[in-house]
C-alpha cells in the first residue's frame, strides 16, 4: 500500500512484486481482475502478465474515466501477444459511476494504483471494492506513503492552509487507507516499494 515518486517504466515494474504470484481459484473459471483508474495500462499490463505465469485464462475488467487512456490501453494490448489468454471488459467509467451500477460480480484481484487521490468518497470507494472482492481475495491499493520528506512538506501546508476534512481532498495517503481498514478490523499487508533510482 506505500509507495512514492512518479509515473517512470522502473515504478511500475517495481510493483510487480506486490501482486501475488497465485491466486487460488476454481481452475475451470478465469481469474479475475478488476482495475480501478487503470490509464493506460502501464500497471496493469505488469499484473497481468505475472498472473499469467500462473493462470492460463484471466477476465480483466477495466474502469477508466478517460476515453484516450482506454485507447491507449487498448493499443497497448493490440501490440502485445502475451495479452492472448486474457479476456477484457472495458469500462469508460469513474470509479464512483462504475459502483453505483450495482454489479455484482466478485474478483479474486482488485487493483488502485494512484487513483483514490481522486474519487469523491475515500471511505465509500474502499468499502465498494471490498465488497467486489471474492472471499480470500487481493486488494492491492498504492497510495503516496504518509511517512517521509514528501508527505511532511504537504502536511505542513495542509495545516497552514488547508480547510475542511483533508480526505475530501486529493491529499490523501497510505495512512488514511490503513485506518479505515484498522476500523472494519480487516487484516492488510503494507510494503514500501520504491525504486532505487526513486530513493
Amino acid at each position: 500500500m506505500e509507495m512514492g515518486g512518479g509515473g517512470s517504466n522502473n515504478l511500475y515494474l517495481s510493483y510487480r512484486s506486490l501482486v501475488p504470484g497465485s491466486i487460488l481459484h476454481d481452475v475451470e473459471a478465469d481469474l479475475r481482475v478488476l482495475g480501478i483508474g487503470s490509464g493506460s495500462g502501464e500497471a496493469d499490463s505488469i499484473f497481468l502478465k505475472k498472473l499469467l505465469q500462473s493462470h492460463s485464462r484471466v477476465y480483466s475488467r477495466v474502469v477508466e474515466p478517460c476515453g484516450e487512456r482506454i485507447e491507449q490501453f487498448k493499443a497497448l494490448v493490440r501490440e502485445d501477444p502475451s495479452f492472448g489468454g486474457v479476456k477484457f471488459d472495458w469500462c469508460h467509467q469513474t470509479a464512483e459511476e462504475y459502483f453505483q451500477n450495482g454489479e455484482s460480480t466478485k474478483f479474486h484481484l482488485l487493483h488502485a494504483v494512484h487513483v483514490l487521490y481522486f474519487v469523491e468518497d475515500l471511505h465509500a470507494t474502499l468499502r465498494d471494492m471490498w465488497e467486489q472482492l471474492v472471499e480470500g481475495g487481493h486488494m492491492l491499493i498504492i497510495l503516496e506513503a504518509d511517512k517521509g520528506t514528501v508527505w511532511e512538506l504537504r502536511e505542513h501546508f495542509w495545516k497552514c492552509f488547508g480547510h475542511g476534512d483533508r480526505l475530501k481532498t486529493p491529499i490523501r495517503t497510505s495512512g488514511d487507507v490503513r485506518q479505515w481498514l484498522d476500523a472494519m478490523g480487516i487484516r492488510y499487508v503494507t510494503s514500501g516499494v520504491l525504486p532505487k533510482s526513486l530513493r
